[in-house]
Parts: C-alpha cells; sequence; structure tokens
C-alpha cells in the first residue's frame, strides 16, 4: 500500500519556489547536534521576517515566503488576517526542521489504528520513544481525520512529534499539520513527560491516544511484528495520489476489526459482556523466569456471547 500525498508533498506541488528555496536553506545548514530540540533549529521565520523586510536585505527563502502568503491571502488585509499569516509562516518553519531532520516518516496502517484507537496503556509518558527528534506519522483512516481536532479535510493526517521545553520541563509535542492552513488552525497538544499515559491522553483528544500508542507499537510491536522499510519509487512514476517521501509502513500485517474476538482467559467469569481496551502487561520468561518483558494485549470481548452488553468499556491496568 503506497502512502498518501503528507503535508510535505502538498507543500512542494502548491509552492514550488518556496520549496526550492527551503531546499536550498537546509543544504546551507550544518546537522543540527544530537542535543538541539527541534524547536530550536527552527529559523523562526515570523520573528525574523520584519527585521529582514524593514533591512531591505535580499533573502530568497523571506522573499519566496512573503509571495507565498500574499498570494495565499489573496488580497485581504495583513492586519486583519494575522493568526492566518502567522499559520502559513509556521508550516514553513516546521517543514524546514522536518528536513533537517532527514524527513523521517511512519505510515501506521488503518487496521492497526483500529486496534489503537481501542487501547489504554497504563505506562509513564517518560516512557514513550519517540524514534527520532522529530518524526512525523501518517494516518489515512476515518478513525484518525474523526479525531483529529479541526481538521477540515478528506485527505491523510500528517502528524509531527518531536520534544519541547516548557518552563523547565520537556513535554511531548504532537502537531497536526497540513500545507495549507485551514480556517480554523489544527490545534498542537503537549503532553507532559511526568505523569501516566492514560491520564495524560484522557485530558487531550481522541488523537494523542492514537498517536501515543503508535509510538509505543513502533518501539515494542505486538507479537514480534517489526516495522518494514518501503522506499519510495524513483519521483517520475510516482503517481500524483502517491508521497514522494521514503517511509516505513507500520502494521502491516493487520486485517479489518469488525469486532474484537472473543477473549480465552481463566480470569473471574461475568454475567455480561463487555469491551476489553488494548492494554499493556510484564511477562516473565527465560531461566527461572528471570527476565521481564513488556507485551501488548489487543482488544476483545469479555463474557458470554448472548449476554448483555455492558456500556462501558473495560480497561485493564
Amino acid at each position: 500500500m503506497n502512502m498518501p500525498r503528507t503535508f510535505y508533498d502538498d507543500f512542494q506541488s502548491r509552492w514550488p519556489r518556496l520549496f526550492r528555496e527551503i531546499e536550498k536553506y537546509v543544504e546551507r545548514q550544518p546537522p543540527p547536534p544530537p542535543d538541539v530540540l527541534p524547536e530550536d533549529a527552527m529559523p523562526h521565520c515570523w520573528d525574523n521576517m520584519a527585521d529582514e523586510l524593514l533591512a531591505g536585505a535580499k533573502n530568497p527563502l523571506m522573499s519566496e515566503l512573503v509571495s507565498a502568503v500574499r498570494m495565499e491571502l489573496g488580497g485581504r488585509r495583513l492586519k486583519e488576517n494575522e493568526d492566518f499569516y502567522k499559520s502559513i509562516i509556521s508550516v514553513a518553519d516546521t517543514l524546514i526542521a522536518f528536513m533537517l531532520y532527514h524527513r523521517r516518516t511512519f505510515f501506521v496502517q488503518p487496521n492497526l489504528v483500529q486496534r489503537l484507537a481501542h487501547t489504554a496503556l497504563d505506562i509513564d509518558v517518560a516512557d514513550l520513544i519517540v524514534p527520532f527528534p522529530m518524526t512525523m506519522l501518517v494516518f489515512d483512516d476515518p478513525i484518525s481525520r474523526e479525531a483529529a481536532p479541526h481538521w477540515e479535510f478528506s485527505g491523510p493526517v500528517s502528524v509531527l512529534v518531536d520534544y519541547v521545553e516548557r518552563n523547565g520541563e520537556r513535554k511531548l509535542r504532537i502537531s497536526p499539520v497540513a500545507a495549507r492552513p485551514q480556517v480554523r488552525i489544527p490545534i498542537v497538544f503537549e503532553l507532559p513527560t511526568s505523569g501516566r499515559l492514560t491520564e495524560a491522553v484522557a485530558k487531550e483528544i481522541p488523537l494523542a491516544k492514537i498517536v501515543a500508542n503508535a509510538l509505543d507499537y513502533i518501539a515494542h510491536p505486538w507479537d514480534g511484528d517489526a516495522p518494514a522499510t518501503v522506499r519510495a519509487a524513483p519521483s517520475h512514476t510516482l503517481s500524483k495520489k502517491v508521497s514522494k517521501l521514503p517511509y516505513i509502513v507500520v502494521g502491516r500485517r493487520y486485517q479489518p476489526m469488525d469486532t474484537p474476538p472473543l477473549g480465552t482467559g481463566t480470569g473471574h467469569k461475568l454475567d455480561h459482556r463487555v469491551f476489553v481496551m488494548g492494554h499493556g502487561r510484564n511477562q516473565r520468561h527465560g531461566p527461572r523466569n528471570s527476565l521481564i518483558k513488556r507485551v501488548r494485549i489487543e482488544p476483545y470481548w469479555k463474557g458470554p456471547e448472548d449476554a448483555e452488553v455492558a456500556d462501558t468499556p473495560y480497561v485493564v491496568v
């Protein structure tokens, strides 16, 4: 399954001259040091643009950015559309950071998203592993589109994940991003790395849980299911609907889940039927069970098939 166009591809086709200037800018930059957060590696075009314009400097990147903003505003006054203006510049900043950190991309398969959306992991947020300093997750399914805040497109959802510092505290930033700014800008949310994941995502929107579960799955696949690297074909063979980015497919082996399977556990019997959320648990193994590994349990139904279904999901912690 080919990965559909991401915000990266849409930006390239919408503003090709600006994209080329961004490429030139990135090529001139030294690789960011490992301890530098992506936010600190961004050029922060909004902060620098006024100085550049007032000084009359002929910065090609700023010049093309101004042209793109004017085209997008379509004659509307800047003062009355400052938030919209800033959103375009923010996308350019984000694209630069994404390219500086080597465009690392994971395409999460729809059938896996069905399971991730019904999984509650009671782990520390600090235990989540972001594969690269800036990582993009791409979702192309109705569950993710419904879960994304203010997402007004029918296409795939591109989500960038990185860390930021806020008042001396490190947070996990989850940023849905679109090449063409929307009337309502997608909400960026930040999870504190101190605390439990179930509590952190409960305060946020549904997409936060899907993204967090996807990150944990990439680091700890179920049943040894390792993501497979798939490189994009040469650009001249690609359909206009297919991304030009190299990417990693996540969860290729899963089939559609109409309903969770019936559990075969030996726990206490129920007189009603409940939906058990996916969860993780520690499992002993190795010589004399001296080793411990974390395994994940997929969502399933618990209780007699002909019993009344309880409204509340059964959460295992």
